[in-house]
């Protein structure tokens, strides 16, 4: 698994009793014939959700497919956390590539606060 580039956000609870809603969203692209796309979802060193995809491949012109993450969170702290995401391919060894092709729109990464 390797770090999604821009993919790290954080935020200080306002309390240790506060839930934290993390949302991720983004586009991905594999260029082989099959393969799974898989996402990790770290708050600073801690896996709290890990998101496969399933991926096809149409007359080996590659992969593409929506990613969505959504956890709710229960860190205990008013610190700072980070959350982030780290993403992998499974089938050949060409790469994955997350936001790096024109029809994939960028990620979107939202952090609420719940309760408190």
């Amino acid at each position: 698994f390797t770090d999604v580039s821009g993919s790290s956000i954080s935020i200080t609870p306002t309390a240790t009793s506060s839930k934290i809603l993390h949302i991720w969203n983004t586009g991905a692209y594999g260029s082989d014939n099959s393969g799974m796309f898989t996402f990790q979802v770290f708050r600073d060193s801690t896996e709290i959700r890990k998101v496969g995809l399933g991926a096809h491949n149409l007359n080996n012109e590659g992969s593409t497919s929506g990613a969505t993450t959504i956890a709710l969170d229960e860190p205990s702290t008013a610190s700072q956390i980070t959350y982030k995401i780290k993403g992998a391919k499974s089938g050949s060894g060409n790469p994955l590539y997350v936001n790096q092709q024109s029809n994939l729109n960028g990620q979107h990464n939202i952090l609420i606060e719940i309760g408190g």
